[in-house]
């Protein structure tokens, strides 16, 4: 089978499982999802891995703090959010906000109660063409 098509049953697996939950349900995951944290020494190996999009982006190497920063605000402050089913078939949320700094947006993944990753996204209309796995859950989990 294709990526493509793995990436498409993939997205129809977690459209059911959506499909199942209420609003509200999705809402109380969500907030369950926003507790997560960075694993110990992630944000310094993640740094070292992102150094030079952070350098181009925001002109300079943040400090490991910043990173794990990004990360928490990205999460706490989101403006949208997606969802997907990994190929382990874990679950994960990929929220987006804006981020004045680097004049672009970030998105941080999280899965399993942990902060994956934080990136930085220049165009999400693109991310989310490349992305088709992932599913947008923004009004559904709203606070309302």
């Amino acid at each position: 089978m294709s990526v493509e098509r793995l990436k498409q049953e993939r997205r129809r697996l977690r459209q059911a499982q959506l499909d199942a939950m209420s609003d509200a349900d999705v809402r109380a995951e969500v907030a369950l999802v926003q507790a997560a944290r960075w694993e110990a020494g992630a944000p310094e190996d993640h740094l070292h891995k992102r150094r030079r999009e952070f350098l181009v982006q925001l002109g300079f190497v943040p400090a490991a703090t910043d990173v794990e920063d990004l990360g928490y605000t990205t999460v706490a402050q989101w403006e949208r959010l997606f969802t997907e089913l990994r190929p382990d078939s874990q679950v994960s949320y990929l929220f987006y906000r804006i981020d004045q700094r680097a004049a672009c947006g970030t998105i941080a993944v999280v899965r399993d109660g942990v902060i994956k990753t934080a990136f930085f996204v220049i165009d999400l209309d693109a991310w989310v063409r490349r992305n088709p796995q992932a599913i947008e859950v923004t009004t559904r989990a709203a606070k309302s």
